[in-house]
């Protein structure tokens, strides 16, 4: 069983879309829409369990994504000034959380034999 702990950096890109429609006493409509990105760096401690099986292993891992530079979610069009990030505005994109997963890793080479098996030969 291999147990494992790292810390992984990282940068987190998000793109929002924003479409408004604004309709008055059915006597027209108007419609904007809006597109956004951002860029967090992020950094996540993580722990991770296998259990290796000749050349498959079952993998069990947990770690917290934290969120510490939150980039300003502002428009790609130019020509409006519509920012959805700062201190008092409560649109802004942050994953920060517990991360569980489960899979299956496939190797290239059987289990390498342990100290014991090695001292029997």
């Amino acid at each position: 069983m291999e147990v494992d702990c790292t810390l992984i950096p990282g940068a987190t890109h998000t793109e929002l879309t924003i479409k408004r429609r604004l309709v008055l006493n059915n006597s027209g409509s108007e419609e904007e829409k809006y597109q956004a990105g951002n860029v967090n760096i992020f950094f996540q401690p993580n722990l991770s369990v296998t259990k290796r099986f000749w050349y498959v292993g079952a993998n069990v891992s947990v770690g917290y994504y934290k969120t510490f530079l939150y980039g300003e979610m502002t428009a790609e069009d130019s020509s409006t000034d519509l920012i959805l990030y700062n201190k008092n505005d409560p649109y802004y994109p942050d994953w920060s959380g517990l991360r569980a997963s489960a899979g299956i890793r496939l190797y290239f080479s059987k289990v390498p034999k342990s100290v014991r098996e090695l001292r029997e030969e």
